[in-house]
């Protein structure tokens, strides 16, 4: 009924039981595209969110434009959203931080790999 990643797992709701599986299994189910990416945080979009930096119950979110800050400002002054600083909350976006300067490093080599054999890479944009 529910799936989610959070501690350092996978999580799976089934009738009620919870049951989590390591991330690092997981890697062998991953899309190929998913070892060539180089955005782990949305980079280009106007809102992006997840729980990574976050405790449990909380997201975080970063906003990127003009139109996303909009689109947030005016979530969170209807009630809808609850709100708290970053540099207030553990791991907090140091951590966010820290995984996506790795998924650029990791996949920054595999590109790397993947031209000098002459296959093509998506953009980084």
């Amino acid at each position: 009924t529910k799936m989610d990643i959070g501690k350092g797992k996978f999580w799976l709701t089934k009738d009620g039981e919870d049951s989590g599986l390591a991330i690092k299994e997981t890697h062998g189910y991953e899309q190929a595209g998913c070892n060539i990416c180089m955005d782990y945080v949305a980079e280009w979009s106007d809102v992006s969110t997840g729980s990574v930096g976050s405790p449990d119950g909380w997201s975080t979110v970063l906003t990127r434009t003009d139109a996303g800050a909009d689109v947030f400002k005016g979530a969170v002054a209807a009630g809808l959203i609850e709100t708290k600083p970053m540099d207030e909350v553990k791991p907090g976006l140091p951590l966010l931080e820290k995984l996506a300067k790795g998924k650029k490093d990791k996949n920054g080599k595999v590109r790397e790999e993947r031209v000098k054999m002459g296959l093509p890479i998506p953009p980084e944009y």
